[in-house]
């Protein structure tokens, strides 16, 4: 991945299960928000510890959003790669408790020791240089260089709320990344209710220059909140997510949909499954085509007995991200997509 040193970054990794953003300001600071890994049983490299790699370059922040695998996974490798500035994360305990037996799930029980050495590495780094610590609260701030990196999220009452519901989406750190006059909203996975509560405290989340979307697409992600008034101008980027009920969902009414709505296109760093054009970058497409099967379509191979299994996505380092770089005025100068990314766009009927 070649870097415009004039340009300000925006640089998001989303292999399928998971998602890390690097920021990269032409002075040379790197932030690295979330971890991730390559896809697999969470063995693979950190995107993020590649592209600082790639660059001869140590970060120059770090923050962890919520404590779920699929933010925090490869963080501790991004904290070992070595760098010097805040380290920001709410002050959870470690020992989180676990939902459900964990003794029977060895997955389950993976993802509650993989999240937890995250989270001991942080507190590791907090207690070696007390400097570093970044006890994240709504309206908690720090500078690295020219870039503000200020919490617009959790507040008192979200923290209450998770306390009560298990629910760890409502810790997300929601970030507001200003340089110049370039404005980047990271949504982490704050979903509608406690985006209500961000824009009653925020009222001009709308006015930036670009969009890490909240939640990988989901429906219960989406409000009006963050929707853009400039004509379209903003990038929004988003990522896709590979279990369960997979992210983002193509029909009508669901999240993509109704951010199409109201912004189009998007950037996808890829699909919830490897599809069948995943060399074919830039590639793009509508969501109509993608609800109703058509190109690109879920790659799949065949198992005995006649069945067909959809392959998970199986990116290297450099295939699942979307990277834009703007210039200090906030326009999109640098569009660069990895393989699988797709462009979306809402169909618009003919005249």
């Amino acid at each position: 991945m070649k870097l415009r040193d004039d340009l300000f970054y925006l640089i998001v990794f989303g292999p399928g299960f998971g998602e890390s953003i690097v920021l990269r300001t032409p002075e040379t600071g790197w932030v690295v928000v979330d971890g991730c890994r390559l896809p697999g049983a969470g063995e693979g490299q950190s995107p993020a510890v590649k592209l600082l790699q790639q660059h001869e370059a140590q970060w120059s922040a770090v923050v962890l959003t919520h404590p779920h695998l699929d933010h925090a996974s490869g963080l501790d490798d991004v904290l070992a790669h070595g760098g010097n500035g805040p380290i920001g994360c709410y002050p959870h305990p470690l020992g989180l408790p676990q939902s459900g037996n964990t003794a029977d799930d060895p997955e389950a029980a993976y993802r509650a020791g993989s999240v937890e050495q995250v989270l001991a590495a942080i507190h590791d780094c907090w207690e070696q240089n007390p400097e570093t610590r970044w006890e994240i609260k709504r309206d908690t701030s720090r500078t690295v260089g020219p870039l503000r990196l200020t919490a617009l999220h959790p507040d008192s009452n979200a923290v209450r709320q998770a306390e009560v519901s298990g629910n760890r989406n409502r810790l997300s750190t929601v970030l507001l990344a200003e340089w110049k006059n370039c404005r980047l909203l990271l949504g982490a996975d704050a979903e509608a209710t406690d985006w209500a509560s961000i824009a009653e405290e925020y009222p001009d989340l709308a006015a930036h220059t670009a969009l890490k979307y909240p939640h990988h697409g989901s429906a219960g992600a989406w409000h009006a909140a963050y929707a853009t008034e400039n004509d379209g101008a903003a990038t929004w980027l988003m990522t896709p997510y590979n279990r369960g009920h997979k992210l983002p969902r193509f029909e009508d009414g669901q999240g993509l949909h109704r951010a199409l709505m109201a912004h189009a296109p998007i950037h996808l760093t890829g699909l919830p499954a490897r599809h069948d054009l995943q060399r074919r970058t830039p590639f793009e497409t509508t969501r109509q085509a993608l609800r109703d099967g058509h190109a690109p379509q879920a790659a799949t191979k065949s198992l005995p007995g006649g069945f067909n299994m959809t392959i998970k996505p199986q990116a290297t380092a450099f295939e699942g991200f979307v990277a834009a770089g703007f210039d200090a005025d906030g326009n999109l100068i640098d569009l660069q997509r990895g393989a699988g990314a797709v462009t979306i766009n809402e169909e618009t009927s003919s005249a």
